[in-house]
C-alpha cells in the first residue's frame, strides 16, 4: 500500500502520485466487496416502477446509479464506461478521467449485471449474510442460549448425544414419550419447549425443533367416537390415522399407549393396554405394537373409513370394554373408536404381540 509522505522542503508532485492516492483507496474499498460479487451497496430502492439512485458494486468496480423509471420488471444494471478529456500541457486533448456508471437495461446483458425485480435487488447485506456468514442479533443469541440451557438441564439419560452442535442427534418421538411415561421429564417441561414465544428458540436446537412438530399433539385424551365396545357382538376398531393409498401424504403418527378397562359389581376386572408406534409419510407407512392383553383378540388392520384408507387396531369383542384413552404423542391422527358398520374393506396387517415376563425390546427401550 503506497502512502505519500512529505518532508521539510518543496517536493515535486507527479501525476503518478495522485493516481496512486486514488488507486490505493479504490483498491481497499473494492477488495471489501469483491468476494461477494455484484450487489447494491446503498440505494436502488424500488417504489412502484421507480428505482431510486444508489451506489453499486458491479464488474469489480464501485460506481453510482442515477435512478430511473421502468416499464416493468425484471430490469438489469450493467456497467458503462466513458472517458473525459483534458488539455495536456504537452499539447492536445487527451483522456484524463474514466467515468463508471451503472445503467438500466430491459434485456439481460451478456456482461456482468445486477438483476432488479419488483422486490428490489441483491444488496451487500444479502450477499454478506449468506448461509456461511450469518450475523445473528442479540435477541437470537439470547434465545439460542436459553434453548441450549433447556436441553442441558435435562437428565443425561435423555440428552444422550443430542446437543446444539450435533448434525443428527438421536432424539425420537418414541423415546420422548417413554421418558414422559418413565417420569424423566414432565409434561410442563415439554410444553415449555413447544410453546416458546420465540420462533428462534424453537428452531435453535434440533431436539426442540422436533418437539415443535408435535405442537398440536395431546399427551392425554379420551378417544373420539363410541364410548365403549358392544358385548360379544361385532368387532370394534380404533382408527389411528390415514395411510398411503395412491396419493402421497404429509407426516402422521401415533406414538404412545391406548388403554381401556372394564369391571364392577356385575363384571370381572379386565384391562387392555397397547403400546403403539405407527406412522405414515409420503408413500409408505409402518406400525409396531405390543399389548398387555387379557382375553382380548387384537390385530392391526387397514380399512376404509370415511372414504379414506386408514390404519387401525381391531378388537374382536367378547365383552364390553370402556374408558378408551390415549396417552402419548400424535400428529394428524384420528384416534376414534368405531364399530364394524362404519368401516369397509378390512384387511389384516399384523398381529399384536403380548408382553412377556422378560420384557420386549422396542426401539432400544425395554418394556416390562
Amino acid at each position: 500500500m503506497k502512502r505519500q509522505i512529505q518532508e521539510k522542503g518543496i517536493r515535486k508532485w507527479y501525476g503518478d502520485d495522485f493516481l496512486d492516492i486514488q488507486n490505493e483507496l479504490l483498491k481497499a474499498n473494492e477488495a471489501l466487496y469483491a468476494p461477494y460479487g455484484n450487489c447494491v451497496i446503498s440505494g436502488c430502492q424500488v417504489s412502484d416502477k421507480t428505482i431510486s439512485e444508489g451506489i453499486v458494486f458491479l464488474n469489480g468496480k464501485i460506481m453510482p446509479f442515477a435512478g430511473g423509471q421502468v416499464d416493468g420488471f425484471p430490469v438489469y444494471l450493467e456497467a458503462s464506461k466513458i472517458y473525459q478529456n483534458r488539455e495536456y500541457k504537452t499539447g492536445g486533448s487527451k483522456k484524463a478521467i474514466e467515468i463508471y456508471t451503472a445503467e438500466l437495461s430491459a434485456e439481460q446483458p451478456d456482461s456482468p449485471y445486477i438483476l432488479i425485480d419488483a422486490n428490489g435487488a441483491r444488496s451487500f447485506r444479502d450477499a454478506f449474510q449468506d448461509t456461511e456468514n450469518r450475523m445473528p442479533s442479540d435477541a437470537q443469541i439470547a434465545s439460542w442460549n436459553k434453548a441450549k440451557k433447556d436441553v442441558d438441564q435435562l437428565p443425561i439419560e435423555i440428552r444422550g448425544e443430542s446437543n446444539l452442535e450435533e448434525t443428527s442427534p438421536k432424539w425420537s418421538l418414541k423415546k420422548l414419550y417413554d421418558w414422559v411415561v418413565g417420569g424423566f421429564i414432565t409434561q410442563s417441561k415439554i410444553s415449555h419447549a413447544i410453546d416458546s414465544d420465540s420462533e428462534e428458540h424453537v428452531a435453535s436446537s434440533r431436539a426442540v425443533k422436533e418437539l415443535n412438530e408435535i405442537k398440536q399433539s395431546k399427551i392425554y385424551t379420551e378417544l373420539n367416537g363410541n364410548s365403549e365396545t358392544t358385548d360379544a357382538q361385532q368387532p370394534a376398531y380404533i382408527i389411528l390415522h390415514e395411510v398411503y393409498d395412491g396419493v402421497t401424504l404429509p407426516k402422521s403418527f401415533v406414538s404412545g399407549d391406548i388403554r381401556a378397562r372394564r369391571g364392577g359389581k356385575t363384571s370381572f376386572s379386565q384391562q387392555m393396554r397397547i403400546c403403539i408406534e405407527s406412522e405414515t409419510a409420503y408413500n409408505s407407512y409402518s406400525v409396531k405394537a405390543f399389548g398387555m392383553i387379557h382375553n382380548l383378540d387384537l390385530t392391526i388392520v387397514t380399512l376404509n373409513y370415511n372414504g379414506k384408507k386408514c390404519l387401525a387396531i381391531k378388537r374382536q369383542t367378547n365383552s364390553t370394554t370402556f374408558s378408551f384413552t390415549f396417552f402419548g404423542i400424535q400428529l394428524n391422527s384420528i384416534l376414534r373408536l368405531v364399530d364394524a358398520s362404519e368401516v369397509t374393506n378390512v384387511q389384516h396387517y399384523s398381529n399384536i404381540s403380548e408382553f412377556t415376563n422378560s420384557g420386549i425390546l422396542l426401539d432400544d427401550i425395554i418394556i416390562r
